[in-house]
């Protein structure tokens, strides 16, 4: 009986060193797991983050476009109505030119005019 205390004693002592050796391997196999889950999970931050540094600069080079877009159009108005106006005031001067030799004439016979009044007034009065 003793023989078989002893026995079981040895199995169970066997059993108990295959248990914390299976155990420790458990435990070394999830260590190395998490590990490697840690080491994937800083690789995919990494990743992330250069793709928000990426779309940073995807998004203020398409603000500068589209504001370099804007000015264009505003540049592109600015530059129509420069020449309408440009085109108006060359048919303004052709037209006083035009009118000039009229106006010349309106002015003296204006002036006659006055002065054919001024003198009848003097005449008036004398």
């Amino acid at each position: 009986m003793q023989k078989r205390c002893e026995e079981a004693d040895s199995l169970l002592a066997t059993a108990r060193t295959r248990a914390l050796d299976a155990k420790r391997e458990v435990d070394n196999s999830n260590h190395h797991f998490i590990s490697y889950e840690l080491e994937w999970l800083e690789l995919r931050a990494n990743e992330a983050s250069v793709a928000a540094e990426n779309a940073e600069r995807e998004w203020q080079a398409a603000r500068r476009t589209n504001h370099l877009a804007k000015l264009a159009v505003a540049l592109g108005e600015v530059e129509r109505q420069r020449r309408d106006l440009e085109a108006k005031r060359k048919v303004l001067q052709e037209k006083q030119a035009e009118l000039a030799p009229l106006l010349d004439k309106l002015n003296a016979w204006g002036a006659c005019t006055c002065h054919l009044f001024e003198r009848r007034k003097f005449r008036c009065r004398s």
